[in-house]
């Protein structure tokens, strides 16, 4: 086993070893969470929670912009998206891509659909229900194996 510093020289990307692994240090808190209180950076999860709110919005903006063509929608589009993939590489920092792109793609479309049904009246019923269900406990599956 080689030790983290010793991977550090070899990885080609700083990024690449920030795999959210808990190694736990005489306080309690792992390496990567004390840099992280450290710095004053926010919390992995709450920046995702940011970026998919972004993404939501951005979605949101796109529909009011009847096919880009209103002008104030569409820069909420670009503003949104900009914010969402911002929060999502901050969060990529400190957690792995995989389980991140999952719960960020994931919830976005379950929060989607249902902005979709209530603010647009798009409609809801029994089988977008199901799919919103397996969409969830697909997240909370990939979130139990972090």
């Amino acid at each position: 086993n080689e030790s983290k510093s010793a991977l550090r020289r070899r990885a080609p990307f700083a990024c690449t070893l920030r795999t959210g692994a808990r190694e736990d240090d005489e306080a309690g808190e792992s390496d990567d969470e004390a840099k992280r209180k450290e710095r004053g950076d926010m919390h992995p999860f709450f920046m995702m929670a940011i970026a998919v709110a972004a993404e939501v919005f951005g979605d949101s903006m796109m529909k009011l912009s009847n096919g880009f063509q209103r002008k104030l929608p569409l820069l909420g589009t670009v503003a949104g998206y900009g914010i969402a993939f911002y929060f999502i590489a901050q969060t990529l920092e400190h957690l792995p891509i995989g389980p991140v792109y999952a719960m960020w793609t994931g919830l976005g479309i379950a929060l989607t659909a249902v902005v979709g049904a209530i603010v647009w009246k798009e409609g809801f019923n029994l089988k977008m229900a199901a799919g919103l269900a397996c969409i969830i406990a697909g997240v909370v599956i990939l979130e139990m194996g972090m």
